[in-house]
């Protein structure tokens, strides 16, 4: 059986993911990179750098990196690699396409 997917649906499913720019790893994005994320300063960014490395999102809050509010603020547009579990695995998803 396959499944067919509406040229347009699937178009329009593409097209969001392409206008979204990839969110920025903790454990390995710059400080400029990060102070683009919501609720981080270039301060803040700094601090998150030089905390590094990172095993969970949460650990910003954890550590007193970020507080509750700026976590809360900051946390859909960031994402963690190695040593952290990958966001797509800790939702059990596929692996992003290269």
């Amino acid at each position: 059986m396959r499944l067919r997917v509406p040229a347009l649906g699937l178009g329009l499913v593409l097209g969001a993911c392409a206008l979204r720019p990839p969110a920025p790893d903790i454990n390995h994005a710059t400080p400029k990179q990060l102070a683009t994320v919501p609720g981080i300063t270039r301060e803040d960014a700094e601090r998150i750098v030089a905390g590094r490395p990172y095993f969970s999102k949460d650990d910003l809050v954890r550590r007193q990196v970020l507080t509750p509010e700026q976590y809360s603020r900051a946390a859909e547009h960031l994402s963690i690699g190695p040593p952290g579990e990958p966001d797509y695995l800790e939702k059990g998803l596929a692996p992003p396409l290269p």
